[in-house]
């Protein structure tokens, strides 16, 4: 259960049943429009990305960013992520997901991964 399946998804109208609810939070079209693929990513943390008016986060939506490769839901991903954060390839991308779904309070993970790179 990752951070980087917060997305913001459209309010769902009241009285909905719960296999109609399901339906409407897993429907791509209720996820905002106005952001791109990554960074529909919200968080409920301090510090963490917030929703426009009329949506709201929630957690387990859809895949993880990157067609499912970035994550540290599984050992394998989290290794594979982490790789990437220690080679500096992309790893801005990585580092603005996790930042606007869990919050400015992670940057320490970030920081001293560079500073244990250059060491």
């Amino acid at each position: 259960m990752g951070v980087l399946l917060q997305k913001c998804v459209a309010i769902p109208p009241s009285g909905l049943s719960d296999q109609e609810w399901f339906n409407w939070v897993q429907n791509e079209t209720n996820l905002d429009p106005d952001k791109e693929e990554d960074t529909i990513l919200c968080g409920n943390s301090t510090g963490a990305g917030r929703c426009d008016d009329g949506f709201i986060c929630l957690p387990d939506i859809g895949e993880n960013p990157s067609y499912g490769y970035t994550s540290y839901d599984h050992m394998g991903l989290a290794l594979l992520t982490s790789f990437q954060l220690l080679t500096l390839d992309f790893w801005e991308n990585t580092y603005n997901m996790i930042l606007r779904a869990s919050g400015t309070w992670n940057i320490i993970y970030f920081i001293l991964g560079t500073l244990f790179k250059y060491t």
